[in-house]
């Protein structure tokens, strides 16, 4: 059993799983190339084009000052809860990098009008020129890499969630179906890296805009929370680095599988 994950983020959780399994219970994250020796990220492919200029835009911030907004390809915001969102992130003052998906609509049983059509978010685009960025899409390994990202609201998607641990970035957890209402309690309980403003257990939680500017507000300002956040970015390049524990876990694999064949 393969999973994307290192032992330090979930040592509870890998120490049962292997107990229950043996050597056959194998972490191997994080799946993706984490930063090289150079501070560089090797390029990915990513399933919708992506607005790179975003990250001309990241280099002309102050190095921990902006917000990255991102909720993935799938999960989906209502109007009233984009609003509250845009609200919210208005009244905070941060800057703020938002990603609003290109077939984003603002109601998802009227397929007819995008959310970058509607009258509120011209406006709000508008007043927050100069502080805030909006693109369709995001490199988000990246942006999570650059100096200027010192916070990200997320709906928990573990893919999300490795990318933020592995860059050393606190999420402001605001998960919308699947498995992200775990995945919300383990960056927010477990390793208290995580502000939640949702637990994802129920539809009819609305989030205000209060309580989004208060979120983010927690993030810029509770340092303790930013220095765990980098002991485990620490902790996940380590996993991922040759001789870490999920490096030698996967050559493990790889060895059985040679064994397998040859056999």
């Amino acid at each position: 059993i393969l999973c994307n994950t290192f032992h330090e983020l979930e040592p509870e959780v890998v120490d049962a799983m292997k107990k229950l399994f043996n050597d056959k219970f194998l972490p191997i994250g994080p799946l993706f190339p984490v930063l090289d020796d150079h501070g560089d990220l090797k390029s990915v492919l990513s399933f919708l084009k992506e607005d790179r200029e975003c990250l001309d835009w990241l280099d002309t911030q102050e190095p921990d000052s902006v917000l990255y907004v991102a909720f993935g390809s799938i999960a989906k915001l209502s109007q009233e809860e984009f609003e509250e969102l845009a609200l919210g992130l208005e009244a905070s003052k941060v800057p703020f990098l938002l990603t609003v998906r290109p077939l984003q609509f603002v109601d998802e049983a009227d397929t007819t009008v995008l959310v970058k059509n509607s009258d509120f978010y011209k406006n709000f685009v508008e007043r927050t020129k100069g502080r805030g960025l909006v693109v369709s899409w995001a490199p988000q390994r990246e942006v999570l890499a650059h100096r200027a990202v010192a916070g990200f609201v997320s709906h928990c998607g573990w893919n999300s969630v490795l990318e933020s641990v592995s860059s050393g970035v606190p999420i402001i957890c605001w998960p919308r179906i699947y498995e992200q209402g775990l995945n919300r309690k383990i960056m927010a309980e477990r390793c208290r890296i995580g502000v939640e403003v949702s637990d994802g257990r129920s539809s009819d939680a609305f989030v205000k805009r209060e309580e989004i500017a208060e979120a983010i507000a927690r993030i810029f300002n509770e340092k303790a929370r930013k220095a765990r956040a980098r002991e485990f970015r620490d902790a996940a390049r380590k996993a991922a680095a040759s001789g870490g524990g999920s490096r030698n876990n996967l050559m493990l694999f790889t060895d059985l599988c040679s064994t397998d064949t040859r056999s």
